[in-house]
């Protein structure tokens, strides 16, 4: 399933180029590319964090990062969904880009309620749920920067 959606979006992207763009599609690609990026360092930083925490066994820490991670990356889905676009596919790549970040800070979000209430199950899937995200949301990343930038 993977597989193919990757294709799909690829042969998408393949029918846009930043030549054919109006004015307002590459302004809109220059603010979502920069969203993505804010994406990308959240997440890389986040992750860092977490490491560190990991390290030195402090619950309460990690839970306040994530919940601050969680919060600015809830805020760049707000930004994202203030982005149009004229042409109809990259509206939908826009689209398919927010729902993976809402995928992502669901699953942060269940791990934060799964580490408050110590329970192992709902933090195990929170988890599972954002390293699908971030897979997305890089492989979308990579996707666009290829094609527009």
């Amino acid at each position: 399933m993977r597989f193919v959606f990757s294709f799909l979006i690829i042969i998408f992207l393949l029918g846009c180029n930043h030549q054919t763009l109006s004015n307002l599609d590459k302004v809109s690609v220059n603010n979502l590319h920069q969203q993505m990026l804010k994406v990308n360092q959240l997440i890389e930083e986040l992750d860092l964090l977490l490491i560190e925490f990991q390290k030195s066994d402090e619950l309460a820490e990690a839970i306040e990062m994530m919940e601050t991670a969680n919060s600015e990356a809830n805020k760049v889905v707000e930004a994202i969904k203030a982005i149009k676009f004229e042409n109809n596919r990259l509206t939908e790549y826009r689209i398919r880009y927010e729902a993976a970040l809402i995928q992502y800070t669901g699953g942060l979000q269940l791990q934060i309620d799964g580490m408050k209430n110590w329970d192992g199950q709902k933090t195990t899937e929170g988890y599972k749920q954002t390293e699908l995200a971030k897979h997305d949301l890089n492989q979308y990343y990579e996707e666009i920067n290829s094609q527009y930038k």
